[in-house]
């Protein structure tokens, strides 16, 4: 029983290695030992729990994307040293940069957008928000907040164009 419990032992072993790859249906039959078998129940309840999270976060993962791509506002979310984290269309059009920009820069490029660019540069504990004219006749509100689940001094921007208001305005 001491080789059957030792193979039982690697094979669960095989299952994790193969759980922590994203394998989330490993294929285990219950061992006659009702210690072992008892361990195999938890590690097949863990691995369908395990599953059905994967499956939930990525389809909210997919109505995000969806959401930010059908906003009219710009949305970047973006780390102190200028990475960015996220970009939507909107973000990348307005700037006329590049939506898989990995900085900034990529996404907000030229000297027309080194307003924004320094706006989204002023990091802070709280929210920021200005108005900027990042080229002649147009006008941006600009907010920033910290964004905590994307570590240590990122952020995420809304940038609108508020420029037809300013002008029903006047």
């Amino acid at each position: 029983q001491g080789t059957v419990l030792a193979l039982d032992r690697v094979s669960l072993e095989a299952h994790r290695r193969a759980l922590a790859r994203g394998d989330f249906s490993p294929h285990l039959t219950e061992p006659p030992d009702e210690e072992l078998r008892e361990l195999v129940r938890a590690f097949l309840f863990m691995s369908r729990s395990l599953k059905e999270q994967t499956g939930a976060l990525s389809r909210e993962k997919e109505r995000l994307a969806t959401l930010l791509a059908q906003l009219t506002a710009g949305v970047v979310a973006y780390a102190e040293d200028r990475r960015v984290l996220l970009a939507n269309p909107a973000a990348a059009r307005m700037g006329g940069g590049r939506l898989d920009g990995e900085t900034l820069d990529d996404v907000f490029p030229g000297d027309a957008m080194r307003p924004v660019r320094a706006a989204l540069g002023r990091f802070g504990a709280a929210q920021v928000s200005e108005e900027l004219e990042p080229r002649p006749g147009e006008r941006w509100r600009v907010v920033t907040v910290p964004l905590p689940l994307g570590g240590a001094g990122a952020r995420m921007a809304v940038l609108e164009d508020v420029s037809d208001v300013v002008r029903s305005n006047r």
